[in-house]
């Protein structure tokens, strides 16, 4: 899939999640069926994108290859995991208190944020880095890549503020209030990664003169 339908279909998987508040097992929560279907829906988009596109540039003895990148990626991912459920609890989450909670959190926020870049850019921690701080005259994908990350952490913090307000509600609960800022700052991400690529398409290519 190209850049734009990947969006486009992680945004339509994206807008299935409240339905969770009201359907799905019994047994758990709205709250984890929601952050179920998100994970399952975004993350589901965006590994069937790059499985299709390392198909689509398929080629003979490449399969060992595929699959130690793919293992190296599965690594990244865990870590990513690890390193946001820390990076989450120095801002201030439950030490041990809803661990299992916390840690869904970084699951969910790792699937909209370190998915992306290892979809994109593989398991290369540098190629990362310049992805996420590097400037912003990239390729149209990189620059929708980073408008998607920038999105949901913007709404993970954004939706911590109305836990220590002294008003009593169910929802207020950790980590309910950042698992719905999240989702919707990756909901405006991927619209704004849209818009971008829809832009890009507009504008002609440069190609190198000959010397």
């Amino acid at each position: 899939m190209e850049p734009l339908t990947t969006n486009c279909v992680a945004l339509a998987a994206l807008l299935v999640a409240p339905v969770a508040l009201w359907a799905g097992p019994a047994r758990l929560g709205p709250h984890d069926r929601w952050l179920l279907v998100s994970v399952l829906g975004s993350g589901g988009t965006r590994l069937a994108a790059s499985v299709l596109g390392a198909r689509s540039t398929n080629r003979r003895g490449a399969g060992a290859g595929r699959l130690r990148v793919a293992v190296r990626g599965g690594a990244y991912f865990a870590a990513s995991c690890v390193a946001l459920h820390v990076l989450t609890v120095l801002f201030g989450a439950p030490v041990l208190e809803l661990a299992t909670d916390t840690f869904l959190f970084a699951l969910l926020l790792a699937t909209y944020t370190a998915l992306p870049c290892l979809c994109l850019r593989g398991p290369n921690l540098t190629r990362w880095v310049h992805l996420l701080v590097g400037s912003w005259h990239g390729t149209p994908s990189e620059r929708a890549t980073r408008v998607v990350i920038m999105g949901s952490l913007s709404g993970a913090w954004l939706g911590a503020f109305p836990i220590p307000l002294d008003w009593d509600r169910p929802w207020q609960q950790w980590p309910i209030t950042c698992t719905v800022g999240a989702t919707l700052g990756h909901g405006l991400g991927l619209l704004g990664a849209c818009a971008l690529l829809l832009a890009g398409r507009g504008k002609p290519r440069h190609t190198k003169k000959p010397i």
